[in-house]
C-alpha cells in the first residue's frame, strides 16, 4: 500500500462508477482520516448498495451521501420513474438515514446531515430534487 500523504493536498480518487466510488472513498476515510462524501443520481445508490452495507452499514464506516433524486414526483424520463417513487422507502428499508434538502430549510437540512452522520457513524443521504441548488440540475 502507497505511504498515506502528510498534508492536506491529496486529492479524493474520482470514479464514474458508483460501487467503485463507495470503495475509493472508504479507502479515503480510512487512508487521509477525511470525512468521504459521494455524489450521485439515485439510480446509481441501487448499484452502490452491496457496497454500502456491506463496507459503510456493518463496520460503522461512514459516509455523505449526496444523490440526485430522478423520477421526484413522476417527473423524469421513464427510466428514472420506478426508483423515483420508491426512493424513500427504499433509504429506509436499506436504514440509511436520509433528508431532502429544500431552499427554505438548507441550514437545518445540512446541521441534520452533520449531527446524524457525527451520531450514528452510518452513512447518510442528502437528497436533492431539481432545481433546488441554482446552478446544479440532477
Amino acid at each position: 500500500m502507497p505511504p498515506v500523504p502528510s498534508t492536506t493536498t491529496a486529492r479524493p480518487a474520482k470514479s464514474a462508477v458508483s460501487p467503485p466510488a463507495v470503495t475509493l472513498r472508504k479507502l479515503w476515510l480510512v487512508g487521509f482520516g477525511k470525512v468521504p462524501a459521494v455524489l450521485m443520481q439515485n439510480s446509481g445508490l441501487g448499484t452502490c448498495l452491496n457496497a454500502l452495507i456491506s463496507l459503510n452499514m456493518i463496520y460503522c464506516q461512514p459516509c455523505f451521501l449526496i444523490v440526485s433524486w430522478r423520477g421526484y414526483h413522476g417527473k423524469d424520463a421513464p427510466e428514472h420513474l420506478v426508483m423515483g417513487e420508491v426512493m424513500p422507502r427504499f433509504l429506509d428499508t436499506m436504514k440509511i438515514p436520509h433528508r431532502t434538502l429544500s431552499e427554505k430549510t438548507a441550514i437545518d437540512d445540512l446541521k441534520w446531515l452533520a449531527e446524524t452522520f457525527m451520531k450514528q457513524r452510518i452513512p447518510v443521504a442528502l437528497l436533492i430534487t431539481k432545481g433546488v441548488v441554482k446552478g446544479l440540475h440532477p
